[in-house]
């Protein structure tokens, strides 16, 4: 049966954080019949599946799809998602996000109200009373900014653009898919259409694979020189300015009534963004030097 609107949710290994998802997802303001929720495991190992399975059996209406691969990123399980899908609309959010229960009926009106539109985009907020050094979540108030864990397309628009590029597998996915939409068209963006993005612990081990995948700055830029160069200015600017010391230095400022409040963990913050900013910099010479090889 064709649907409204699909909703793609990538996840691996998240058995819990997606639970939450799938709940906001069926609690929608929106009509059961007319839209699917497409579940795309990554390659889980832990009970992904099984959660899934009782959703289904618990819930005809929304339909509820699993799809499994192999490990491949979330830009491959959103594409695997994208072929599958039933409806003209693709509504996109992330396995540890929990959309607003007016999110998809905000997304069908937004496109009946923007027949011109190639996309919508909304605002994602978090819980700022948990937010602590060592969470990772998403605060994104600014309108231009449209990550993945809240974005609704045009399947016609993804078709025509080729979906997500999986050179980008894990990191900057959403940026090079945002730039190719905002060329093909116009982009509204509602600030009523909200998702939650709750603050999550993170570990050092995570950070430092984050911090790997920072070489995506400069396949970026390589890909779309000029618009990177308009946006960004320059891989180095963004990898040794932005991710290197402004975002250490604003933890540090944002936490600094710790030295106080817990001076240990204080002191813990600060060697560890030192240790990362120092594995940024051993790091640093193989990404210009696969950049360089990439360039002649």
């Amino acid at each position: 049966m064709t649907k409204k609107i699909s909703v793609i949710v990538p996840t691996y290994n998240r058995v819990s954080l997606l639970e939450k998802t799938l709940v906001a997802l069926v609690g929608q303001k929106f009509p059961a019949n007319d839209f699917e929720i497409i579940v795309c495991d990554d390659g889980s190992t832990d009970s992904t599946r099984e959660l899934v399975r009782i959703f289904s059996k618990n819930y005809k209406n929304p339909e509820i799809v699993y799809l499994h691969q192999k490990n491949r990123g979330p830009a491959a399980a959103r594409n695997l998602g994208i072929k599958e899908s039933k409806a003209s609309i693709i509504a996109m959010t992330d396995d540890d996000c929990q959309p607003d229960r007016d999110w998809l009926k905000t997304i069908w009106q937004g496109f009946q109200a923007n027949s011109k539109a190639v996309a919508l985009s909304g605002i994602t907020y978090t819980k700022k009373d948990k937010i602590t050094p060592f969470t990772h979540q998403i605060d994104n108030s600014e309108p231009w900014s449209f990550p993945t864990c809240n974005l609704a397309c045009q399947k016609i628009l993804l078709e025509k653009i080729n979906g997500f590029d999986e050179k980008f597998p894990f990191t900057n996915e959403d940026a090079d898919l945002s730039w190719r939409i905002e060329a093909e068209g116009r982009v509204v963006h509602l600030s009523q259409m909200r998702v939650l993005h709750p603050p999550r612990p993170t570990t050092f081990m995570k950070n430092l694979k984050t911090i790997k995948y920072l070489e995506s700055e400069f396949l970026l830029q390589e890909k779309m020189p000029e618009e990177y160069k308009k946006r960004k200015i320059n891989p180095y600017r963004e990898i040794l300015f932005v991710h290197g010391l402004k975002i250490g230095a604003k933890k540090i400022i944002r936490f600094s009534g710790w030295i106080f409040k817990n001076p240990f963990l204080y002191v813990k913050l600060i060697i560890l963004i030192i240790t990362e900013r120092l594995y940024l910099l051993f790091l640093l010479p193989g990404f210009m030097w696969r950049h360089w090889q990439r360039s002649i």
